[in-house]
């Protein structure tokens, strides 16, 4: 009986310590605008909520820390978390910041209490704040991931006392960047793009202007170019000119094209 009662008081006491680090993150959700997927140059707005946050000790929400892909190339505010009944102070949005307990944070919004420096705010919520992302110009995949984790005094270092102690990831977003021509038929036709940039091709031929063959309406060199060559009676000239890398095709047949000895 006495061991029956000492594993319910284990278990008890077990499940009443998952909830306290499970339970201060209320609710979350969010909005992606547009919903994806992205292509290079892109801008995408994100909003998001967080419904509530519950001060296990007297511990207070400080920070929203995100956390971008590569494939990003910069994150800017729109609007500021609220602060309902909260401490003195404001919300600041901060590409980089170091807490107290060394964590490192940023970018995201980051609440900045008058009273007491390193103490977050004691408003319970619900936050709600949005910020825009620009995708960069790479023409290769890039990670486009977004996620968020909410930051309190006991991780920043500026309570001791506090609970839920652990940075939880929060996924808003997941997937990559890659623009080309998705058409099967067109002659630049590429298998890996995930968003169609328009510039599929179905005209191929000569695009070099030095060519007899150049022909303005191409858009995808086919390696057909033929051009004016130059008589070249000497093979041990034209020898020097194949080891020179002038004589680009590297036989010895008297000619040489006439565009490469210019």
């Amino acid at each position: 009986m006495k061991k029956l009662l000492l594993f319910t008081i284990i278990f008890i006491a077990s499940l009443f310590a998952n909830k306290s680090l499970a339970q201060c993150v209320g609710t979350q959700s969010y909005t992606l605008t547009p919903a994806g997927p992205y292509s290079a140059g892109q801008t995408v707005i994100v909003n998001y909520t967080l419904n509530s946050f519950t001060q296990l000790n007297s511990n207070f929400i400080i920070a929203f820390d995100l956390n971008l892909g590569v494939g990003w190339a910069s994150a800017s505010a729109l609007s500021a978390p609220g602060n309902p009944g909260g401490s003195t102070g404001s919300w600041v949005w901060d590409l980089q910041n170091t807490f107290p307990s060394g964590l490192n944070f940023g970018p995201g919004w980051r609440f900045q209490n008058t009273v007491f420096p390193n103490w977050g705010t004691s408003s319970t919520g619900p936050f709600n704040f949005s910020f825009q992302l620009t995708v960069g110009a790479s023409t290769s995949p890039q990670d486009l991931s977004i996620s968020l984790g909410v930051i309190d005094d006991c991780q920043s270092g500026g309570w001791s006392n506090g609970a839920c102690c652990s940075v939880s990831s929060f996924s808003i977003y997941t997937g990559n960047s890659y623009t080309d021509c998705m058409d099967s038929l067109a002659f630049n036709y590429n298998p890996a793009a995930l968003v169609d940039d328009g510039s599929c091709c179905y005209v191929a031929g000569c695009m070099d202007p030095s060519a007899n063959n150049y022909d303005t309406t191409v858009c995808y060199n086919n390696g057909s170019c033929n051009y004016p060559m130059t008589y070249i009676p000497d093979d041990n000239f034209e020898q020097a000119l194949i080891d020179l890398g002038i004589d680009t095709d590297s036989i010895l047949d008297d000619l040489v094209a006439t565009n490469q000895l210019i």
